[in-house]
C-alpha cells in the first residue's frame, strides 16, 4: 500500500502547482489583439488562455511597453479582474512618461505617432477602469500597494514595438533615479490622495451616487441629474475638508 500511497500524492501535488509560463519578449510579439476597437483595444483569445496570460503579466511587467501594459488591463477588466486591470492602467501610465523622457521622441499626438495610439489607449480604457477600481475601493488601495512594490524600468529586453526604432536620449545611469520620481510623482498626485479620498466615507458615497447616475446605461431617472450635481458637491466638500488649501 505505501507504494501506492507515494505517487498519489506526488501526482496530487504537482496538480495543485500552477505552472506560469515565463513573459519574454517573442510570447509578447506573439499575442493578438484588437485594433482601434471604441471601447479600447484588448488581447483576444480563449478565456482560460487569457487568464493564464494575465497571471503571467501580473507576476512579471518587465518585459511589457506601455502598450502591452494598457492593452492587459483591458483584457483585465473584460475578465472581470477589477484590481489587476487598475494595476496595469497605472503602471502603463507611469511606463509612459518615463519612456516619453528617455527615448527622443515627441510625446505630442500627431495622428500616426507612438503618442497617438497610447493617448487613444489611456483615454478609451480609463474611462471604464478607473471607475471601477475607484468604485471597489479595496481593490484601489491594493493597486496602491502594488505600485508602490513595482519598478517602472523595463527589462533589457523589453519588447517595445511603438517605440523600436527610437533614439535613446536619456543615459542609462539615470534611469532608475528618473523612473522612481515619475513614480512617487504619480503616487503623490494621483494615486494616494485618490486613495485617502476613496477612504474617506462622505467622499465614497458621494462617488458611489454620482457613478449610479454616469454610469447607467438608461436614460437617467427623475431627478439624477441633481444627485449627481450634489455628489460632485459632497465630493468637492470632502476634498476641501481633507486636502484644505
Amino acid at each position: 500500500m505505501p507504494s501506492l500511497i507515494v505517487p498519489v500524492l506526488l501526482a496530487t501535488t504537482l496538480a495543485a502547482v500552477q505552472v506560469v509560463t515565463p513573459v519574454t519578449a517573442a510570447r509578447l510579439a506573439g499575442l493578438k489583439a484588437t485594433a482601434n476597437d471604441p471601447a479600447g483595444d484588448a488581447f483576444v483569445d480563449r478565456p482560460e488562455a487569457l487568464d493564464a496570460l494575465l497571471d503571467a503579466l501580473a507576476a512579471d511587467t518587465s518585459r511589457m511597453g506601455p502598450m502591452q501594459l494598457f492593452l492587459a488591463s483591458n483584457t483585465a477588466l473584460r475578465r472581470g479582474r477589477v484590481e489587476d486591470a487598475g494595476f496595469f492602467f497605472y503602471a502603463a501610465q507611469i511606463r509612459v512618461a518615463f519612456d516619453f523622457e528617455r527615448f527622443d521622441v515627441s510625446p505630442r499626438p500627431d495622428g500616426d505617432n507612438a503618442a497617438t495610439y497610447l493617448g487613444f489607449l489611456r483615454q478609451t480604457i480609463g474611462a471604464q477602469v478607473n471607475p471601477a477600481t475607484m468604485k471597489d475601493r479595496k481593490a484601489f488601495a491594493a493597486v496602491v500597494a502594488r505600485l508602490e512594490r513595482w519598478d517602472p524600468v523595463p527589462a533589457a529586453d523589453a519588447y517595445y514595438p511603438e517605440f523600436e526604432k527610437a533614439r535613446v536620449k536619456l543615459p542609462r545611469a539615470r534611469w532608475a533615479e528618473t523612473a522612481a520620481s515619475l513614480k512617487t510623482q504619480f503616487l503623490n498626485v494621483f494615486a494616494r490622495r485618490t486613495l485617502t479620498l476613496l477612504n474617506d466615507d462622505d467622499y465614497y458615497q458621494a462617488l458611489l451616487d454620482v457613478q449610479s447616475v454616469t454610469l447607467a446605461t438608461t436614460e437617467p431617472p427623475p431627478g439624477g441629474l441633481e444627485r449627481v450635481k450634489k455628489g460632485f458637491q459632497r465630493m468637492a466638500a470632502a476634498e476641501a475638508r481633507l486636502f484644505p488649501g
